[in-house]
């Protein structure tokens, strides 16, 4: 991958779906960043879940002279390439 002529960009996905689309989007060949966090549920004090830093959203790396980044809208998991 050429990382200078590279991009980052901003992945809308579906609903709870950002692992799933970061999945699809890598076995495509795009390399992907979901920012994960660990929060503490209110409810049960001990339990720990790890959660996307920003639900509905990852980046991914796009390179507009090389990738064919029109299937990235009807892969599964994501809704849309923000602009």
């Amino acid at each position: 991958m050429e990382i200078e002529n590279s991009k980052w960009w901003l992945v809308y996905t579906k609903a709870r779906e950002e692992e799933r689309a970061k999945k699809n989007l890598e076995n495509q060949g795009f390399k992907t960043f979901l920012p994960i966090i660990a929060s503490e549920k209110i409810s049960q004090p001990k339990s720990i879940s790890l959660e996307p830093m920003f639900p509905r959203y990852l980046f991914i790396t796009i390179n507009a002279e090389r990738d064919n980044w029109a299937y990235i809208k009807s892969t599964r998991g994501v809704s849309h390439l923000v602009m």
